[in-house]
């Protein structure tokens, strides 16, 4: 068994105003945890894994190909492998979101 905080100390500023951290993946999938400021913002994107998320609090916007999506706080989602997808906070408070990654994320080139 692995286990890992998700404190402040473990989170790693990946793009203006977004916090993510690693947390223990198995043979088949990944996990993420992130906290996401007033104003973050992530890029938009694509990469080959599904992504399966829950907002724990807050609320993101994904910015979608075909539109927007506003997840709230207990809600979930999902992206299609290879679905280009941007998240952006909009609202006055933090957003913190848990999300999975099948199959199992390679290391992210944030983190190198």
């Amino acid at each position: 068994m692995r286990k890992t905080a998700t404190d402040d100390e473990v989170l790693e500023e990946v793009a203006e105003g977004v916090f993510l951290s690693q947390l223990p993946s198995g043979a088949n999938a990944s996990m993420q945890f992130a906290r996401v400021r007033p104003g973050g913002t992530v890029p938009k994107h694509s990469h080959e894994n599904e992504q399966y998320g829950y907002v724990l609090s807050g609320e993101v916007v994904f910015v979608l190909d075909d539109g927007e999506c506003a997840v709230r706080a207990d809600e979930a989602y999902v992206l299609a492998a290879n679905e280009p997808h941007g998240v952006e906070n909009r609202a006055d408070e933090e957003a913190v979101v848990l999300e999975l990654l099948s199959p199992k994320r390679g290391t992210p080139d944030w983190s190198e």
